[in-house]
């Protein structure tokens, strides 16, 4: 499967919508990167002003279907809100309690 920045950000855009209530209101940036290490990365930082840069990347080793990236990219997308929330960025209560959400409301595993 072919990685393309109109699959990656249209694909974040309707998970934005239906998971997150568009509630990451900075798009990050989406780069495919090639890690046999991780699926995907999620990357929080502040700007000289103080404002959140975000960077998700999603490694084209391991992502050769569409519910596959779909996961990866929903996986990292929690991340990105729990950043912008000033949540802890990790894989506790709040992750897994996101992470059942969207199983039941897409039927994807992201765990």
């Amino acid at each position: 499967m072919k990685l393309t920045n109109e699959l990656m950000y249209k694909t974040f855009e309707y998970l934005n919508d239906i998971i997150f209530g568009n509630e990451i209101y900075i798009t990050p940036k989406i780069k495919v990167y090639t890690s046999k290490v991780n699926m995907g990365y999620f990357e929080g930082m502040a700007d000289e002003d103080n404002k959140p840069v975000l960077t998700i990347k999603i490694s084209k080793h391991y992502n050769k279907d569409y519910n596959t990236f779909v996961a990866t990219l929903a996986h990292e997308m929690v991340h990105c809100f729990q950043y912008l929330k000033h949540m802890p960025v990790d894989h506790g209560k709040a992750f897994k309690e996101m992470a059942a959400a969207i199983k039941k409301t897409i039927g994807i595993d992201i765990l």
